[in-house]
Formats: structure tokens, sequence, C-alpha cells
């Protein structure tokens, strides 16, 4: 049962630590977990696999392991206190692993019988028992964090304060029978601090806090992995952060509105966001961050507008971009976010010393072990007859050459120290039978009964079917993978010709293809003109596996048609095309990427002139081009 319980803990475990958890993970992880799979997200839903350790399911298992630990340890208690007081006997020995029996010529020159019997190291005894009661310790804090605990993170800006109030924290996550989190004083985010190496990974990140006490403003440093004691609870930084960029949006028959847009990382000091704008607009926001961690003083801003591109382009802060309807988005400022975690623990303490005894425990059990000793000697005649016997608790063969050793001191000597007549002893050495220098079993092992195996078996194959459940909702057919990749490339690229932002194919696209793609959204940029493109069907009509390459062959039908920068006019006419496509994957750091597109048909498409025209040269004619380009799908 204990064996079950622990497996069963650590699954819970791998699985904490393996799927997004809702009190540490982004928004888009868990949006990613709820839209897996639908077997996953329906056991992801029953089973609360999104918040496991707050979970009724895992508190339960916490109270019968601690229930079962309880069970072990007073049992143990009982038999350290039996053991601790009992006095070896000469019967003690009949079960050593190390005993033997020989003749010598006589050395006391004495009639009666000697004996001497020690114990060495009895606080080895102790061992096991303070392992245990630590891993007690430690799940009955778990089951009280589960019940009373509370934990909770907030998104700050530079010179932002936290109040002292439930409610000033962006998101709660409270035991089952806890209260929201709340600090005492008021906490003021100062400065963030950050550093990276050159490839873009963070090196150093930490904030400057300022806690508004009663008797006046203590200013405090936190970095990654280190905690704040504050009143209520602790505060800890996580390693969550980027740009926050303050906008003002400006129309002229609405309130201008301020907002604080915090951008996340998307890789090598990249930072993206965007924000929703009067009258339909959207604007879509990137900057970077130097290597020395200095504040961006630009960001790179593209506006729309139902599909339509009607601004690129770098503000700096403080500047105004005036918008083709009148409404101006104005950059007020560049200044860092970063996110604090709060946690309130009572149960802490004992956690930390449940661990002191593991850690306690399992140092004495490997290092510490009681070993009883005999030596008695019996004369006989013009002989003597001697008896060695060792009995360690613990680790029996690691003793063998102490015990050789023993032997070989009593061939070659007399005993010295203190000795015990025969008669106190229950029992005479005629009583023992010679015995080896090797270990003997005290008894043989006890074979399981069967009820124990089927149990056995049972378990197994419940663990099994729960592998084999995650494991069906985690990996998805080759065809609806195959289907999700082509979806996923689709998408992403036909928002990078709708916005003209080559940057965004980065995540979905190889070498090759990105260059080719890239090449023909900067055309486009070039005549002033952007590509908006709606997927209107989509059949994948085959899917295999060719070395370490994914082909996918699909059937799709779009919709095209070219919009002018600026105002969203359509330029030109506009298509309908159906297209067969092979696609080719290649996985590169864990990620498919799209290396080749090929045509496997002729193309079919409605529109008999493409705009290759500069708007910029001739705004109100669309004339035929005098080259036809080469037919590329977005």
């Amino acid at each position: 049962m204990i064996v079950g319980e622990i497996a069963t803990i650590a699954l819970a475990g791998a699985v904490g630590a393996t799927l997004p958890q809702a009190n540490t993970a982004s928004v888009e992880s868990l949006s990613s977990l709820y839209e897996s799979g639908s077997l996953l997200a329906a056991l992801t839903s029953f089973l609360s696999l999104d918040h496991v350790f707050h979970s009724p399911w895992f508190l339960t298992l916490t109270l019968v392991t601690a229930t079962s630990l309880w069970i072990v340890v007073a049992e143990q208690v009982r038999r350290l206190r039996a053991a601790w007081a009992q006095r070896p006997t000469l019967a003690h020995f009949q079960s050593a692993p190390f005993r033997i029996e020989f003749e010598r010529p006589a050395r006391l020159r004495v009639e009666e019988p000697h004996l001497k019997i020690w114990t060495e190291k009895r606080i080895g005894l102790t061992g096991s028992v303070m392992l245990h009661l630590g891993l007690l310790l430690v799940i009955i804090a778990g089951a009280l964090r589960a019940l009373f605990g509370s934990e909770a993170l907030v998104d700050l800006v530079e010179g932002e304060t936290l109040p002292p109030i439930t409610t000033g924290w962006g998101a709660q996550f409270p035991g089952l029978l806890g209260k929201p989190f709340r600090l005492e004083d008021p906490v003021v985010l100062t400065n963030v601090k950050v550093r990276h190496y050159a490839d873009g990974d963070l090196r150093d990140l930490r904030v400057e806090l300022a806690v508004q006490r009663k008797h006046g403003v203590e200013l405090a440093e936190l970095a990654v992995n280190h905690d704040l004691k504050a009143g209520g609870g602790r505060v800890f930084l996580g390693a969550d952060f980027g740009p926050a960029a303050l906008l003002e949006w400006q129309s002229p028959n609405a309130e201008s509105r301020r907002e604080a847009i915090l951008l996340t990382d998307q890789g090598k000091r990249g930072y993206e966001a965007t924000s929703s704008g009067p009258n339909g607009l959207r604007a879509h926001l990137r900057t970077h961050i130097q290597t020395n961690g200095d504040h961006p003083k630009r960001m790179e801003i593209r506006v729309m507008k139902a599909g339509a591109l009607l601004f690129t382009g770098e503000n700096w802060v403080g500047q105004a971009m005036v918008l083709p309807g009148g409404e101006q988005l104005v950059l007020h400022g560049l200044p860092f976010w970063a996110r604090l975690r709060g946690s309130h623990d009572s149960a802490l303490w004992l956690a930390y010393a449940g661990f002191a005894l593991v850690l306690a425990g399992s140092v004495i059990i490997f290092t510490l072990v009681k070993v009883d000793g005999c030596v008695a000697v019996t004369p006989v005649g013009e002989k003597e007859k001697v008896f060695l016997a060792l009995k360690p608790h613990r680790f029996a063969p690691l003793f063998t050459e102490r015990f050789q050793q023993l032997v070989r001191q009593q061939n070659g000597s007399p005993i010295s120290g203190e000795s015990h007549p025969v008669e106190a002893m229950p029992m005479g050495i005629a009583n023992f039978r010679p015995a080896s220098m090797n270990p003997e079993p005290a008894c043989p092992l006890a074979t399981p009964p069967p009820c124990a195996a089927k149990l056995r078996g049972a378990s197994i194959c419940g663990w099994l079917l729960v592998s084999l459940l995650l494991s069906a909702g985690c990996h998805r057919s080759a065809p609806d993978q195959a289907r999700e990749l082509v979806e996923r490339y689709n998408q992403v690229v036909a928002e990078a010709y709708r916005r003209g932002d080559p940057k965004l194919i980065n995540s979905v696209v190889g070498p090759k293809e990105g260059r080719k793609i890239t090449g023909l959204i900067g055309v486009r940029l070039d005549l002033g003109l952007t590509l908006d493109s709606q997927l209107i069907s989509l059949e994948v009509t085959g899917a295999k596996m060719v070395k370490d390459e994914m082909h996918v062959q699909t059937r799709e039908c779009w919709h095209y048609r070219d919009r002018k920068i600026g105002t969203g006019a359509q330029v030109g006419e506009d298509s309908l095309d159906v297209y067969g496509m092979l696609y080719v994957f290649k996985k590169t750091e864990g990620a498919w990427l799209v290396e080749e597109i090929r045509f496997t048909s002729e193309p079919q498409i409605s529109r008999k002139r493409t705009t290759w025209i500069a708007e910029r040269v001739a705004p109100d004619d669309v004339a035929s081009p005098t080259k036809a380009p080469e037919i590329q799908k977005p």
C-alpha cells in the first residue's frame, strides 16, 4: 500500500511538473492545454490536472498517505523503545550472520568461562524512525498547505504600487479552506534590472521594491528564486518580465483612452503584444531589449482594421502616430514590468522540519549501523573453545572484513576487556552449533500470498491504463497532427502577408522557404500593398514520414485580395483559388518547420490579372503586369 501511495504521489508530481499549472503557467500555456486533445481536455477538467496540488483528490491522497505513515511511525517507535532497552545475551547471537567456533591453546589459565558482549552505535536505530517521521511531517505540511495555504500573482509596471488588499493581485489561488492572499503594507516596484547573454538568453533579473511600512519606507532588492518576507506572507520574483507600452488612443468622436500593454517574450530579446483601439483599430507592437538591459526607446507598430494594414513604422517615446481616420496613437513610455508571486503557508516550518528529519534519518541509516558483538571463551582441558559472533542490523556484507579481523585477533591474542561468567547467561556455549564465516539469513524470504500478487498486478494494470489514457490525449494520430501543422502554417503565414510582417513566419518555416516568403512580402510592401487571404476549405489527402521529414498532401481553397496600405481599399480583382499542395516538414530544435512547398497539380486561379503596380504611382489605376509573376501560395 505504501509503495502504491508513493507511486501515486510521484505520478501526481510528474503530472504537475509536466502540465501547465494555473498558479504558475502563462495564459497561452493554459489555453493550449485546454485546446489539446479532447481526452486530455476532459481529464484535465475531471481530475483538475491544471491545479494538481490544490485538487481534492491530491488532498485525499495526502491524507491517506499521512495515515499510513502515522501507523508506520507508531510501530517503529514501539520497536525502537524495545530495541533500545534490550540487552543482548548469548542467545541473541544464534541468528547472527557472522559467527564461528574454534579451539585454541589455553591462554586465560582459568577454569571458568568468560564472556564479552558489546553494542556499538545504538543511535543507528533511530534512523528509520526519523526518516519516516520526517516524511509524515512533510505530508502533513502538504495537506495543511492544500487546505489553508494561498498563492497569488500580479504583474507590476515600474512605478506601480501593489495595495495591501486582496483585489490588488491579478489572480488568487487559495486552498480549499484558505483565504485570498494579501500583504499588510503597500509595495512599490521602483526598478527592474535585467541583463542578457549575447545569444539572447536571460542572464540576471532583479527588481527593487519599496515597502511602505508604518515606521517608514524600507527598500529591498529581490532576485529570481529569492523571497521577501512581508507582512502576511512572502513575495517571490518570477522569471516573467518585459517592456510595457504606455499608450494613449485619441479619437475625434470619443474620449481618449490610456492603457499599459505588457509585451511578452518571443525569444532572442524580442517582445510583442497587441492593443485594441477605437473604431475597430488593432495595433501590433514589437520591440527589443539591449543586452545591457537598457529600456527601449522606440517600438515597431502596425495598425490594422478589418484585415487591412493602415500604418507600419517605428515610433519613438513621446511621438504621436496619426492614422487615416483621424485617430492618433501616442507612445508615452516603455518602462519594464515584472511578475510577483505571493505565498502564504503557515505550515512551511513544518515542511522544513520534515525535510531536516528526512535528511538526518537518511544520514544515520547509511552511516551509523548498530552492531552487536560477542566473544565467549570456555576452558576445555589444555585448550579453550572460542565462540565469536558479529551481528550488524543493516548492510551485513560490509562487515565481512571486520569479522575476519576479529577472528585473526582472537586466534593470536587473549581476550581483552570486561568478561562475564557463563552462569549469568541463560544458555551455554554447548547449545551453539559450529557456523561458517559466511552470512546466513535468519529465515527464508516469505512468498507473498496470491492475493498480494493479484493486487500488485491490478495496480500495475491501473497505472498502465492511466498512462495509455494520458498518451492518447497527448499524442494525436498522424492525420490530425498533419492537419494541425498545416493549419498553423497557413494561419501564421496568412497573418504575415496581411500585416506585411515577415518576422512572424520564423516559428513555422525553415530558412529556404522563409527567404522566399520574406521576398514576396517585401515586394508587396514596396508596391504599397498587403495580401488579405482567407482559407475557405482544407482537406488533408495524405500524410507520411520519410526519414526525418513529414510529407503532407492537401487540397485547399483560398480567397485572395490585395489591399492598399493606409486605406485598406481593395486593389484589383479578388481571386478564388484551388490548390493541390505538398508540404515538407522537418523537425528543427523540437519544432516542425516547413522546408519546402510544392504544387501537386495545376493551380485553379479565378483572377485574370495580378496587381503588381505601385499604388503610390497610379493610385486609382490597376493595370496588367508587363511580366506574369511566378505563382506562389502564401
